[in-house]
């Protein structure tokens, strides 16, 4: 559609932003993490940007969970990628993107992210941290074993510029990957210090 667009406005050059979906439906299935993971795949174009929508579900919307009522906060992200890419301000326009994934020598997985992403570095909201330990510590991370099971996950923050995420349940198994907020109705807690997620 974006390539499509470009020919027919007859401009190669012209940057497009999207919203990528909010929360939808607080239940079991992944269909709408896995549009959004597709979503994504629209940042290997050139001069394509994304904002993200992830914590803005709002369940008690007329209009559906995933047409939220407060349009501020993504208004505000679309307009922070224009002033960043199309008016060459320098500012943070984006959440946290993942550079690498690497498995440490005690099972765990660390989470690298690009610098361009991080802004003063990473934080966690509260919407998923256990009122009794810091702000620093989190759920909604799966790690995937070699067995093929996704399984629970808390994230830690190492310095606000990488993330530790480790089993909640003892195995044996070989991480292979790791997800976060892979769900209809994710918990987002992850974002940088300049609030995007």
């Amino acid at each position: 559609m974006i390539n499509d667009w470009r020919i027919k406005f007859e401009s190669k050059s012209m940057y497009f932003g999207f919203v990528q979906l909010s929360a939808y439906k607080r239940g079991g299935n992944t269909l709408l993490a896995e549009l959004r993971e597709a979503q994504e795949a629209a940042l290997n174009l050139s001069m394509v940007v994304m904002s993200s929508a992830v914590d803005l579900g709002d369940i008690e919307s007329p209009f559906g969970s995933v047409h939220s009522r407060n349009k501020e906060p993504i208004g505000l992200r679309l307009a922070a990628t224009a002033k960043a890419l199309v008016y060459n301000e320098k500012l943070v326009y984006q959440g946290p993107m993942i550079a690498s994934a690497e498995t440490n020598s005690t099972n765990e997985v660390v989470v690298k992210f690009d610098p361009s992403t991080l802004g003063n570095g990473l934080e966690m909201k509260p919407a998923s941290c256990p009122a009794e330990l810091n702000s620093s510590y989190c759920k909604g991370f799966e790690l995937q074993t070699s067995d093929m099971q996704w399984h629970n996950a808390s994230g830690v923050i190492q310095d606000s510029t990488q993330l530790v995420v480790s089993m909640e349940n003892d195995t044996n198994a070989a991480i292979i990957a790791v997800r976060y907020g892979y769900s209809d109705w994710p918990i987002a807690s992850l974002f940088n210090k300049e609030g995007f997620p």
